[in-house]
């Protein structure tokens, strides 16, 4: 899927939120290629700490700032034929348009948006020794993946999904941050 950037920062903050430059966003788009449908698009979306707490609780009930967000327009249900058969695009399930985007036609779209708060996920890379780079690469793959049905509720859908995102990130030379964990540090 063709990711396509857009900065939620308020003006002259872009530096000071953390935000990746033009040339490493472009990188980041990259790895989502893969993911998705020939034609289908979405949104990087760049936000402040502020925007990320809003939106944190008003759809999952945590006022407070988190790293990543995927707002997909596909869903696990659906009338006809699915948009996209579990395993094409690296799709998890059968996928269906959910009234937006490609609409009920199955016709390539918008699969939705990630939300990304590179100043919070800065200063955490900052307070943990990570770097931010892979940290980015992650949470883009992470959140592409997201939009195609993918979660991390039960171990084994975590499993699962940390060997999509290590196979996704190694196609363009990255190492998974959480490689050789069996679970996550309780921070991410």
């Amino acid at each position: 899927m063709k990711l396509t950037t857009v900065m939620r920062l308020a003006p002259g903050t872009a530096a000071d939120a953390g935000a990746p430059d033009a040339a490493t966003r472009r990188e980041l788009a990259a790895l989502a290629e893969p993911v998705g449908l020939d034609g289908w698009t979405a949104e990087q979306v760049w936000v402040d700490d502020a925007e990320m707490a809003r939106l944190n609780g008003l759809y999952r009930g945590k006022p407070e700032p988190t790293d990543v967000l995927s707002f997909g327009n596909l869903a696990a249900g659906g009338d006809g034929p699915p948009a996209v058969r579990a395993g094409e695009g690296h799709a998890a399930c059968d996928l269906w348009w959910d009234g937006v985007g490609g609409g009920e036609t199955g016709e390539p779209g918008d699969a939705g948006a990630i939300v990304i708060a590179p100043g919070f996920v800065r200063r955490r890379c900052e307070n943990h020794g990570w770097d931010v780079a892979a940290e980015f690469a992650l949470l883009t793959v992470h959140g592409a993946l997201h939009l195609l049905g993918w979660d991390h509720e039960s171990p084994p859908e975590a499993a699962a999904m940390r060997a999509r995102e290590t196979e996704l990130l190694a196609r363009r030379g990255w190492p998974h941050p959480l490689a050789g964990k069996e679970t996550d540090d309780g921070v991410r």
